[in-house]
Formats: structure tokens, C-alpha cells, sequence
């Protein structure tokens, strides 16, 4: 396989001021960081834009990141977390602005909606997406946000999971958002499956492609009051709180598809219930391509819901800046989804109502691979 950055033709960029947006993930499949790379070539680098967690990801979710000057190549870092509170006079600095991230492709992952703030700031300066392949592959799954619940989370209406890389996506909200001028360099070798290179962690909870196969139903525990697994070696692929009763969850959820649930123990070392012993589930990968996450997750909350009627809380605000609605409802993108899962309502009926498969025309003229 290779990536947008080993294709792109450096030759026509030497002489124009750049910018990139790019993080510890972003790296040639030799494994040299993309900002090595244009800066070993002579390219005028002259900022490097940092999403959530900051460039090399140290730091934790939801966490103001100051910038400061990358080590190896001297330039500087530019923080674009939280959102719209970097300068933008920067940008009357540069001609062109290349976008490398791999992103894991949930619509909650936050680096891409960096990327279309990035965007949107631009004004005459060219954008260079430098592709990568969605890791989790082309499956599309759980409900399209209403704009009421827009957010970080979930600026545009996409569903949950979405299945398409950086370029595709970022093209398609382009032409139909954005409007600015927009070019992908594609990546080669890619067939829309599982990803299958090194991994490099793109967050600091993100340590594993498995974690990025559950992430899109798993992070809907953050608008719980549930731990996520923050503050573990497995965070997202575990989840519990210290009053939860393993084995009666099993038990209640049944049978999963392409996933078994077993009862642990562990002890977040930061992050909700910090330091104290969380009796929990975890989530282990059967098989990928009949693994549901979205389904699952919520069918896990559920069930917690119902055993544990007077522990269970949907979490308050704030999340990811807004103070007005619940942070589920951010997640999920529906507010009915939470009004039927409080109603008892069987999970597969929830999302045969709202799966958001219409989104698969939407996206067709926009598939690269």
C-alpha cells in the first residue's frame, strides 16, 4: 500500500509557503513523518496544525492544547483544539495547505472536523489532501445527525459510521459545504477493506485496530456515566463502573454477532472512577465483518439501563463545548434514539428506523477505491 504522501509530486510545491495538518499517524509507509519528509525536500514548511491530543498525541480527550515547535524539523506547531480559537491570520502566510490524517472513521473522531475548520478558514490558499485508507473499511452504519445536535462530534449530517477515507469524505462535504478549491492526492493498493499496515496510534485511546473496529458503537458510553475504559491498556474494547453486575449484562445482552462479552475487573488510572476497582465487560472481536458496533454498544447500554435502574445516568453537559444538550444525544445524533431505548424499545428496531443507508447514494459519486 501506499499512502497520499508517497505519491504527491513534490516538485510543483517547491517554492510556495505550506502548511500541514498532521499528526503521529501521519507517516510515509516507510514510516518517516510527512512534515520530515517535505521538509528533507526542501519544501518551504512553514507551520505544522496539530488536531486533538496534539501532534504526537500526549495528550488525553477533551484537553486544551497549547502549540510550541515540533523537535525535528524546528517548525512550528499550530494547536487547532479546542475548535475555532487558533488564529486564522496565520493562514494569510501560506499559499497552500495540505491535509495528511488518518482518521478512524466514526463520525465522533474529531480530526477530520479540524480538517474542515482548516478548510473553511482558507481563502485563496489551495487544499492538498494527501489520502489514507478508512481502517474500519466501507460499512456504513448507525443514524444521520440532525443539525439540531451539530456539534465537534458532529458537524454535518453523516451517519455514525460512514466508510469512506479522508479524501473521499473531505470532497464530498467540500462540494456540497465548503466550496473551496480541493484536490486528493489518492492512495494505491487499497481494496475498502480492513486496514492491514503498521499500526501508529492516531489518539492516546485508540492503541489498536481492534479498538478502531469498536470505537463506533463504544464511544457512545462516553455519554454515560459508565467508564469507557479510559485510564486501561483496552480502553473502549472495556467498559463498567464499580456497581455493575458483570454476568447479569451478559446474560441480558445474549448473543452477539461476531463478538463474546466476559466479565473483568479493572482500575481506570484517570478518567471516570479513577483509582477505584470498575466490575465490567469486555467486548472480544469474533469477527469483523459480522461485528455490528453500533447495535452492540447500545444493546450493552441498554441492558445496563434496565438492570441497574437507579445507578445508570445518561451523562450531563458540558461535552466538546456545548452546554445545552446531553452528551449522548451529541453521540448518537437523535434525541429519539435515547427516548426509545428509555422506553424499552429492542435495539434493531431503533436503528431500522433511523439507519442512515441513504447515505450509501449520497457518498457513491464520491468513492475513490
Amino acid at each position: 500500500m501506499r499512502y497520499g504522501i508517497d505519491r504527491v509530486d513534490l516538485q510543483p510545491l517547491k517554492g510556495r509557503r505550506l502548511g500541514i495538518l498532521a499528526h503521529q499517524a501521519s507517516v510515509t509507509t516507510d514510516l518517516e513523518y510527512s512534515f520530515v519528509k517535505l521538509k528533507k525536500a526542501g519544501l518551504d514548511l512553514r507551520v505544522i496544525f496539530a488536531p486533538e491530543h496534539g501532534l504526537y498525541s500526549t495528550a488525553q480527550d477533551q484537553v486544551a492544547i497549547e502549540g510550541g515547535i515540533e523537535p525535528i524539523t524546528g517548525i512550528p506547531i499550530v494547536s487547532l483544539y479546542p475548535p475555532n480559537r487558533w488564529e486564522k491570520s496565520i493562514l494569510a502566510e501560506l499559499d497552500l495547505l495540505i491535509i495528511d490524517i488518518f482518521d478512524i472513521g466514526a463520525r465522533y473522531y474529531t480530526y477530520l472536523w479540524s480538517a474542515t475548520e482548516l478548510i473553511e478558514a482558507a481563502a485563496n490558499q489551495k487544499i492538498l489532501i494527501l489520502d489514507r485508507p478508512n481502517p474500519i473499511g466501507r460499512k456504513v452504519e448507525g443514524p444521520i445527525i440532525e443539525p439540531d445536535l451539530f456539534s465537534f462530534v458532529g458537524p454535518y449530517p453523516i451517519p455514525i459510521r460512514h466508510g469512506m477515507t479522508p479524501g473521499e469524505l473531505l470532497s464530498f462535504l467540500n462540494e456540497r459545504y465548503l466550496k473551496k478549491n480541493l484536490e486528493v492526492v489518492p492512495l494505491e493498493g487499497w481494496d475498502g477493506g480492513y486496514f492491514q499496515g503498521i499500526w501508529i496510534p492516531p489518539s492516546p485511546n485508540i492503541p489498536s485496530l481492534s479498538t478502531a473496529i469498536v470505537y463506533p458503537g463504544a464511544c457512545l458510553i462516553e455519554g454515560t456515566n459508565l467508564s469507557e475504559g479510559r485510564g486501561t491498556t483496552r480502553p473502549f474494547e472495556q467498559i463498567g463502573a464499580p456497581w455493575l453486575d458483570p454476568m447479569g449484562v451478559i446474560e441480558a445482552v445474549g448473543t452477539i454477532d461476531g463478538a463474546r462479552l466476559r466479565p473483568v475487573e479493572f482500575q481506570p488510572q484517570f478518567s471516570k472512577y479513577e483509582g477505584e476497582v470498575c466490575r465490567g465487560i469486555f467486548i472480544h472481536l469474533l469477527d469483523r465483518e459480522e461485528f455490528h458496533p453500533v447495535f452492540t454498544y447500545l444493546k450493552i447500554i441498554q441492558a445496563i439501563r434496565k438492570i441497574h435502574p437507579e445507578k445508570f445516568a445518561w451523562r450531563s453537559p458540558p461535552y466538546e463545548g456545548v452546554l445545552d444538550r446531553l452528551p449522548f444525544d451529541l453521540l448518537i445524533g437523535r434525541k429519539e434514539i435515547r427516548e426509545m431505548i428509555e422506553q424499552g424499545v429492542e435495539v434493531g428496531e431503533i436503528l431500522n428506523r433511523f439507519q442512515g443507508e441513504e447515505f450509501l447514494k449520497l457518498r457513491r459519486d464520491y468513492l475513490i477505491y
